[in-house]
């Protein structure tokens, strides 16, 4: 056998066994963007978009396709992007193709969305054309009226993925060397000189006057009342409980033309000793008693 022979059957023994192997690797699935914009996020479970959390889960964006979450039907399940995206694919592997994905800015109006009827049998991890700007939350709605398995969902732009965190390489220190002790030179004592005390004068407390307490004040009830006349004008009284009972005494007894003079007390008093307000009973349309 010649050598050229030898090689060329070496080869395609080399193609036969990538082949094979590669005959027992899964598909592409959901998870075989390395920079998806859902990977790894929280998805919400809500009765309607923005409506309040009933329930988080993880597992739609787990990377890993044999787990899945039962979307119950009627209901919505949110992932925040966590920041703006510009989206030009989706990925999502279900049970059913019966299955919206809305799309939503960070101000939480909608930005558009799309049925997920690209997929023409059961929605199997490949990815699909979506196209839409601006968005920062995504939420998947179940359109059928039975619970659903949510497998994977995620979101990418082809053109500007997330790059994917590179390790830095780690710098080991080198070791410092110990420097070298020098010899500690102790300083001779000298005799400290004692000074003599100086006595403190005696300092006199000054006696502290006690405050004189207080009077406590009466407290007396008050009362604004507010006399509305019948031609509208409305006159108010700042009194005391007693001036209004007196005032109620007088209205509950009086009658046609009989009049009351109301004390005005200090106010808008003048160079006067005193001022009344008279009211004439049959022009009083209703008054107010506010106790305060």
């Amino acid at each position: 056998m010649t050598r050229k022979f030898q090689v060329l059957v070496s080869s395609l023994a080399v193609v036969l066994i990538i082949a094979v192997i590669s005959s027992f690797m899964p598909a592409s699935s959901s998870y075989a963007y390395p920079g998806g914009y859902a990977n790894g996020k929280t998805e919400i479970l809500e009765n309607t978009w923005n409506s309040g959390e009933i329930d988080s889960t993880t597992l739609i964006t787990d990377n890993d396709e044999t787990t899945f979450y039962l979307l119950p039907p009627g209901k919505v399940l949110t992932i925040d992007l966590g920041e703006i995206f510009e989206l030009n694919t989706v990925r999502l592997k279900a049970e059913i193709t019966n299955l919206r994905l809305n799309v939503y800015n960070a101000d939480k109006g909608s930005s558009g969305g799309g049925n997920m009827t690209t997929y023409t049998e059961a929605p199997d991890g490949t990815s699909r054309t979506f196209v839409a700007y601006n968005v920062r939350y995504i939420s998947l709605l179940k359109k059928s009226s039975v619970a659903t398995k949510i497998y994977e969902l995620d979101v990418i732009n082809t053109e500007n993925p997330v790059p994917t965190a590179t390790a830095s390489p780690t710098v080991e220190p080198s070791a410092t060397p110990d420097p070298t002790a020098e010899p500690t030179v102790e300083p001779t004592a000298e005799p400290t000189t004692e000074p003599s005390s100086t006595p403190e004068p005696t300092i006199e407390p000054t006696p502290t006057a006690a405050p004189s307490p207080t009077p406590e004040q009466p407290t007396v009830d008050r009362a604004i009342l507010v006399v509305t006349m019948t031609t509208g004008l409305e006159k108010e009284f700042d009194l005391s409980m007693d001036e209004v009972n007196s005032f109620l005494n007088w209205y509950d007894n009086a009658s046609g033309a009989s009049r009351y003079g109301i004390d005005k007390h200090d106010n808008n008093k003048g160079p006067f000793t005193n001022r009344k307000d008279y009211v004439i009973f049959d022009r009083i349309l209703t008054f107010s008693v506010d106790e305060y």
